[in-house]
């Protein structure tokens, strides 16, 4: 699908009411960042309403996994496979219903920011695609990166990463992965937040107009192709991207964190890049 939402856990809404408002919105798709409670191995009953939900109603869902599960239980297979079978368990151990809703698992979120090392990433990679291969299930394993991982990112063909440890995450994804892809979250309200009173950069931002100097019509455009470049600069340009998150902040500066701003910001990327 083209478009889909993350839900966030514990902000206090009812799940399934939240499940429902989403499905009324033909919104198919449904991330979530992780399976267990926070600070523990215990699934979290929201976790498991919205995996049960979208099971009943023909919704998708990207599993996300705590940064911790990646550098603690995931570095041992016994750890990887529990993780599995918990999940497993919500669908009531169906690999049928498991695998229609589940359509990819996410390892951490925004892992270049939280100083997952590569051998942590490769070890929680390789255990808990093992322990798929042990139940004869095969869903596809990613993990997404902020706009932070690039650097020379202006203009898009001179981006490249940051540093080694993001290009050997990516490499034990596309090692282990035989369609590779990874979730790249994409904010151009970051880029307007850095260069208050940049009026071009504002609207760029907004998809309003092209800045002047650069081919792309926008920052978001900007970022994608960005990212792109970096890739092909690592001898990766094999591995998809996907635009993992974006949107525009409703809080923060309060001179463009506006609820204007984000409806125009919605509108054209609807417009621009949902077919």
């Amino acid at each position: 699908y083209n478009v889909g939402i993350t839900y966030t856990l514990g902000t206090g809404t009812d799940a399934t009411t939240s499940m429902q408002t989403i499905k009324a919105n033909n919104i198919r798709c449904v991330h979530i960042y992780r399976l267990y409670k926070e600070g523990s191995s215990t699934i979290d009953p929201d976790a498991k309403t919205v995996l049960t939900y979208a099971s009943s109603n023909q919704m998708e869902i990207c599993m996300g996994t705590l940064v911790s599960v990646v550098t603690d239980n995931m570095q041992t297979p016994s750890g990887a496979a529990q993780w599995l079978t918990d999940l497993m368990s919500v669908f009531n151990n169906d690999k049928t219903a498991l695998t229609s809703t589940v359509k990819a698992i996410k390892l951490g979120n925004e892992v270049d920011l939280f100083n997952v090392s590569s051998a942590q990433f490769s070890t929680a990679i390789q255990n808990i695609k093992q322990a798929l291969t042990n139940q004869n299930l095969d869903i596809p394993l990613t993990t997404s990166f902020s706009a932070e991982v690039l650097t020379n990112s202006y203009p898009p063909s001179n981006a490249v990463f940051k540093d080694q440890n993001t290009v050997s995450i990516i490499q034990a994804i596309q090692n282990n992965q035989s369609k590779p892809f990874i979730l790249f979250d994409s904010y151009s309200y970051y880029a307007a937040a850095g260069n208050l009173g940049n009026n071009w950069i504002l609207k760029s931002s907004l998809f309003q107009g092209a800045s002047p100097s650069n081919a792309y019509e926008n920052v978001f455009d900007n970022q994608f192709a960005a990212i792109l470049y970096a890739l092909q600069a690592s001898s990766l340009g094999g591995v998809q991207v996907v635009i993992g998150e974006t949107g525009w902040n409703n809080s923060g500066n309060p001179n463009i964190a506006t609820a204007a701003n984000e409806k125009i910001f919605f509108d054209n990327l609807l417009k621009l890049w949902i077919k």
